[in-house]
């Protein structure tokens, strides 16, 4: 049995090294109705939901934002507590609310990022800010420069990311464009990003070819801009309902294995696109899978986390076929 056992860790081994250089995906989903974090292998297929990450198992609901610290650990916002509550990154287990409700003003906390200063950065969407957080405490270190409405009009910010070039891009929901700041001080560079369909932008994310990503939940498309300029290129491949069935998109995910991964939020699945052409290439995760409900953002474990993810899956597999 022990040699067995130890086989099946070899053999996830062997499969983790397959990862590593195919990038196959093992992906984290929040499940904004289902009130959990759901696991998915690099099949698609269900792995459960991620270890206390839901609400019987820590209170957790209305999860938005899923985001890898530099600790190892996996941070989700939780919308209805106005909160992030923190999870070990390999076994899921609830460690603490890393944010305590309202902390600095947080309310309606959407997409979280670590930054390069290793603090965390909210958009706080109810009180139109990027809030800022000690990345080792948690205590809050208040609005983000001019992140704020009185200071460059945000309203609503729902996604936030860095860019290649240091700064912070956030998604303007209620103004229909993305914004530029200062990544170190907050400056408010202008609007980066608007014009086209876009509608209530929701996620945002650079690809490969170093322009911008935006999820466009209202007009249900995922739109692209020039990532130097921030100049409409226009809708993404197939990334529309028209071409794919895509229906109210929320997160979106470049994970490094050459496709695009978007949450269709109203259909429960999320969707798998050609990262270089957007051609659509089928629902990487079907509608409910695990039983998800409202799909919203998307996160591959950090490398250190992964290994230990798929030498867990392999052998929880194995339980299950003896």
């Amino acid at each position: 049995m022990r040699s067995r056992t130890w086989m099946g860790v070899c053999a996830a081994l062997s499969a983790f090294a397959c990862v590593s250089a195919n990038a196959d995906v093992v992906l984290l989903v929040s499940g904004l109705e289902s009130n959990a974090v759901h696991h998915y292998a690099s099949d698609g297929s269900p792995l459960g939901i991620f270890g206390d990450a839901s609400s019987g198992g820590s209170g957790l609901t209305g999860p938005r934002g899923v985001t890898y610290g530099p600790d190892g650990n996996l941070y989700v916002s939780g919308f209805d507590a106005d909160a992030v509550y923190r999870y070990n990154g390999v076994t899921g287990a609830f460690i603490d609310q890393f944010v305590a409700p309202g902390s600095g003003g947080l309310d309606g906390p959407r997409s979280l990022r670590f930054g390069a200063d290793g603090n965390l950065y909210v958009a706080s969407g109810e009180s139109d800010a990027v809030l800022r957080y000690d990345g080792a405490t948690g205590a809050s270190l208040g609005v983000f420069g001019e992140a704020n409405f009185n200071d460059s009009e945000l309203q609503g910010p729902r996604g936030l990311t860095f860019g290649p070039d240091g700064n912070l891009y956030v998604s303007n929901r209620r103004q229909d464009n993305v914004l530029k700041y200062d990544g170190t001080t907050g400056d408010f560079l202008g609007i980066f990003a608007e014009g086209g369909s876009l509608d209530a932008p929701a996620d945002l994310m650079f690809g490969p070819d170093g322009d911008l990503f935006v999820s466009s939940p209202r007009s249900s498309e995922v739109l692209e801009f020039n990532g130097l300029n921030g100049s409409l290129i226009g809708v993404f491949g197939d990334a529309s309902n028209s071409s794919s069935g895509l229906d109210t998109p929320l997160g979106l995910l470049f994970p490094g294995d050459g496709y695009l991964y978007v949450a269709s939020s109203a259909t429960d699945e999320v969707l798998k696109y050609d990262g270089l052409t957007g051609d659509f290439l089928g629902a990487f995760i079907t509608a409910g899978s695990g039983g998800i409900d409202g799909p919203g953002w998307l996160v591959v474990p950090e490398p250190g986390s992964l290994v230990l993810l798929v030498v867990g899956a392999a052998l929880l597999r194995r339980r299950r076929v003896a």
